[in-house]
């Protein structure tokens, strides 16, 4: 569809700033939404549960604080098997009396992607990108 309007000569810089003012809006409700559920480790992680936690999650963070005695195996799986999961620490500060295994896959068998302890730097672990559309 052209516009022609005689005698008016399109502005360039409110063009641009148009363009890119729907481009912004585009990618904030495409791409950049803020889906992340917060999670306490010691609500996911319940002294009297069992079986392993399954969750299906598009985002998660999860936070702890000085609990003792925790013992627990997570799952999480994305919303469809298309999409894989990038885990990264923000800030990672382990007891050397704990370890935090880190799965490719659905159940925590075989070999760990991961093995964090108390050495174990937020650098040094990096981003860990997994293969398939779950982690625990």
């Amino acid at each position: 569809m052209a516009l022609s309007l005689a005698g008016l000569r399109p502005n360039h810089h409110f063009l641009h700033f148009l363009l890119f003012a729907i481009l912004q809006l585009l990618c904030r409700c495409l791409v950049l939404t803020d889906r992340n559920r917060y999670y306490h480790i010691s609500a996911l992680c319940m002294r009297e549960r069992i079986h392993p936690l399954h969750k299906k999650v598009d985002g998660a963070v999860i936070t702890s604080k000085s609990e003792d005695n925790l013992d627990c195996t997570i799952t999480f799986q994305t919303d469809t098997i298309l999409q894989r999961f990038m885990l990264r620490f923000e800030k990672l500060a382990l007891d050397c009396d704990d370890h935090l295994y880190i799965y490719d896959g659905a159940h925590a068998i075989g070999n760990h992607k991961a093995d964090l302890s108390c050495r174990s730097t937020r650098t040094e672990v990096g981003t860990i990108f997994t293969q398939g559309s779950f982690l625990t």
